[in-house]
């Protein structure tokens, strides 16, 4: 199986969302979102260029799990990871989805240009918290996956820990990170996938509404990318998003979905990275880190 993408095309001249192309779907589902995720949001600004504030670059879902510290002493002292799509925060290294002849501002962009932001939403998409994150970011070579890091764990999760929300009548905090279980998944597992889908994708407000989707595994090609058949397909914004399965575990985050220029069978199927994938990329996180590695 291979796996096919469609580009949301920005208008010139507005705030533009570079998301993989998802599909809008009339459908709804009895079962209440839940704050599992964050919206992950990017924004650049290029001195060079003559900008003198950040402007909003891309926007789209992430999750928040726990690891070891990068440092000796640190071994039995978990940190934060922040989760996202790699094309959010760096869509400019994607030229396959943004060619440099048809995006060619996009590609003045370098890292040191870019700020990544964690966000919460209201049920009508509305903001209720954002926070700047650390420009330490980490890239997966191979996978669409991006690693980052709180300017200071303690204080976000106070932050996330003091905001609530209601879910059913009961009132729960927004901090919530996900624990990554190595799990096999076989054909036809139950999993959930979690995010944020964009309204009115071209409006420069970039409302995002917290979404839940289930799902079932389909399996995976040779290259480890893993497929789901979904209840709903996956709307845009839901990139990055958390899966979990049926004890509650992350199973793995979104990658995308297969557009409907592939074969019928694989029409509309998400596609994501597992959570091997993902713990053996935050291994390597960790030791870059020991090494020094920026």
């Amino acid at each position: 199986m291979s796996m096919f993408f469609r580009n949301f095309l920005p208008k010139a001249g507005c705030a533009i969302s570079f998301q993989k192309r998802m599909f809008v779907s009339s459908a709804n589902l009895n079962e209440k979102p839940k704050h599992l995720s964050y919206c992950i949001s990017s924004w650049f600004c290029v001195p060079e260029k003559g900008m003198q504030e950040f402007e909003f670059l891309s926007r789209a879902s992430g999750f928040i799990v726990k690891s070891r510290g990068p440092r000796e002493d640190q071994k039995n002292k978990s940190v934060l990871r922040i989760m996202a799509s790699a094309h959010v925060i760096f869509p400019f290294m994607f030229p396959n989805y943004y060619p440099v002849e048809q995006y060619d501002w996009l590609h003045e962009i370098r890292r040191e240009h870019i700020q990544a932001r964690l966000e919460i939403r209201k049920p009508d998409g509305g903001l209720t918290f954002s926070t700047v994150l650390s420009n330490s970011f980490k890239m997966h070579p191979t996978r669409d996956l991006a690693a980052l890091r709180a300017q200071d764990d303690d204080e976000l999760i106070s932050q996330l820990k003091s905001i609530t929300h209601d879910i059913d009548g009961v009132k729960e905090d927004c901090f919530i990170s996900h624990e990554l279980r190595d799990t096999t998944l076989h054909p036809r597992d139950e999993i959930v996938f979690y995010g944020h889908k964009l309204i009115e994708p071209n409006d420069q407000l970039q409302l995002q509404q917290p979404c839940v989707v289930p799902g079932n595994f389909i399996g995976a090609n040779d290259r480890r990318q893993c497929f789901a058949r979904t209840q709903t397909v996956l709307q845009m914004g839901m990139c990055g998003g958390p899966i979990l399965d049926s004890d509650g575990n992350c199973v793995g985050t979104v990658e995308g979905i297969v557009a409907d220029t592939a074969p019928p069978p694989l029409r509309g199927l998400a596609t994501f990275v597992d959570s091997q994938q993902i713990l053996q990329f935050i291994d390597q996180v960790v030791e870059e880190e020991e090494l020094g590695i920026h």
